[in-house]
């Protein structure tokens, strides 16, 4: 299976892993069978996880994916009473022998999330974490949080914490129509000239009969910020992992003025195109990547990495049975609509999202995959450091 997949960072990328939005609990046919996933074939660049309350314990989520973002293993603790029922490269949900709870993992442009869904604001309530290296220069970092109600009955974020102590933790953010109510808050990590963010939401959707509450992690992609010329310019270095684990580095130069110049790519090998404002470099195994300098109306400059990559992979690996037939059919018509973490989208701290009453169609500006909010548009988990 040979995926293309893009994704756009600034001036260095980090090879990270992220996470996706909830779809609907239901049961397992009675086909479910012993997990006999054959082997993946990527080779692991990254693995994060992410801890999240469920019917009052924890349940933690390991994920690891390949050089180009796509999900190479999932590992739920405890693994007891789940079965995956899809599991793909972007995609990989599990649900419990009951139908009562659901884990989705996705993938996608960038960014990663991990959500789960009870029915009950009690079902997700608890501490909740995730733990990553954000930029992928080594550096691991862990947000904390807590999932309660407010002083209203509807979700709050509390407790939010991070071992990174130049994150931004903003304030979190309520949202309440005639039938859902969703709590957010973010954290935003920063790194030369780069930005991610760490979204968590929790949300509950009331229906005529059904309640569903949902609490989802999501990490965006890299996204650049435009700097002063003097900052943006100098030399500068993307590095990161081929689709065979091997290390490719693409060395350049950004001028005061807007150019790009003295690009060279490790291995020599590859083969590279430049002009002043852009370079275009393509390995020998494959891979591309693209960079590219801006210059906005205030002068500021604004540099964009981005990898397509084509890594060979089977479907992810998993420590649950897996169903004989994909029963993972999304929740259509009643997501909840929070950022786009696979674009990178950064709320600013004292918006607050909208939505329509029914908590499903016009909340947070983008379109969103599922009721907690984040969208699981995930990524290509591309390498770097600067």
């Amino acid at each position: 299976m040979r995926r293309w997949l893009t994704r756009a960072v600034v001036l260095t990328a980090g090879a990270t892993l992220c996470f996706g939005g909830v779809a609907s609990a239901r049961g397992v046919d009675d086909g479910a069978t012993a997990s006999s996933t054959p082997p993946s074939s990527a080779v692991v660049v990254a693995t994060d996880t992410v801890t999240l309350p469920l019917f009052g314990a924890s349940l933690a989520v390991d994920v690891s994916t390949d050089a180009s973002g796509q999900i190479a293993s999932v590992e739920l603790t405890p693994p007891d009473g789940f079965t995956a029922v899809k599991d793909r490269p972007r995609n990989v949900s599990f649900v419990n022998a009951d139908g009562t709870a659901k884990v989705r993992v996705q993938a996608h442009h960038g960014g990663q999330s991990v959500s789960a869904r009870g029915t009950t604001l009690a079902d997700i309530s608890g501490p909740g974490s995730w733990s990553g290296d954000p930029f992928g220069n080594g550096s691991t970092v862990t947000v904390n949080f807590t999932v309660g109600a407010a002083a209203d009955g509807g979700p709050d974020i509390t407790g939010v914490t991070s071992t990174d102590s130049s994150a931004t933790i903003s304030a979190t953010q309520h949202r309440s129509g005639t039938r859902s109510s969703v709590a957010r808050a973010t954290v935003t990590f920063s790194s030369g000239g780069q930005q991610r963010t760490l979204s968590i939401t929790a949300s509950v959707v009331q229906s005529d009969e059904t309640s569903r509450a949902a609490v989802g992690v999501a990490l965006s992609a890299i996204r650049g910020v435009a700097q002063d010329p003097a900052d943006a310019a100098g030399a500068k270095t993307w590095t990161g992992p081929l689709c065979d684990g091997s290390t490719a580095q693409i060395d350049y130069t950004v001028s005061q003025e807007g150019t790009l110049s003295d690009v060279s790519a490790t291995p020599s090998d590859a083969q590279v195109k430049t002009n002043d404002k852009s370079a275009d470099v393509r390995f020998a195994t494959g891979e591309r990547v693209r960079i590219r300098v801006r210059t906005n109306d205030d002068g500021q400059i604004k540099v964009d990495v981005e990898k397509k990559f084509r890594c060979d992979i089977t479907d992810p690996t998993v420590n649950t049975p897996t169903s004989t037939t994909d029963d993972d059919h999304g929740d259509h018509g009643d997501h909840e609509h929070g950022d786009r973490p696979g674009h990178g989208s950064t709320p600013t701290t004292g918006s607050t999202p909208t939505s329509s009453d029914d908590g499903g169609r016009h909340g947070g500006g983008h379109h969103s995959g599922g009721d907690d909010g984040s969208s699981g548009r995930g990524g290509d988990g591309s390498g770097g450091r600067g």
